[in-house]
C-alpha cells in the first residue's frame, strides 16, 4: 500500500522510519488530507502546561540558582 510513491506498510516505509503503527500512519494521512500540515502539529502547541510553575516562583528559583554558592566537602586522604 503506498501514497505517492511512499510504501507505508512495510518497516522500510513511513512506519518503520517514524516507527509508528499502520493505523496511526492512516490516521495521520486522513488528518493531513483533511486539515494540511497543521494538523500534523501537537493539539497543546503554544499552551501552557499544567505544571508550570508560576513566573513569580520560577524567578525566585533562577535567582538562588544563580547566587547560591556550590558547598564543597573536601576528603582528607592523609591520617
Amino acid at each position: 500500500m503506498g501514497w505517492g510513491g511512499v510504501v507505508l506498510d512495510r518497516e522500510g516505509g513511513i512506519r518503520g522510519v517514524l516507527g509508528l503503527s499502520l493505523r496511526h500512519v492512516r490516521r495521520l494521512l486522513a488528518a493531513y488530507r483533511e486539515e494540511g500540515a497543521a494538523a500534523l502539529a501537537h493539539g497543546n502547541r503554544e499552551r501552557r502546561p499544567h505544571n508550570a510553575l508560576g513566573e513569580d516562583l520560577r524567578r525566585q528559583v533562577v535567582e538562588l540558582a544563580g547566587s547560591t554558592p556550590m558547598l564543597a566537602v573536601t576528603i582528607s586522604t592523609s591520617e
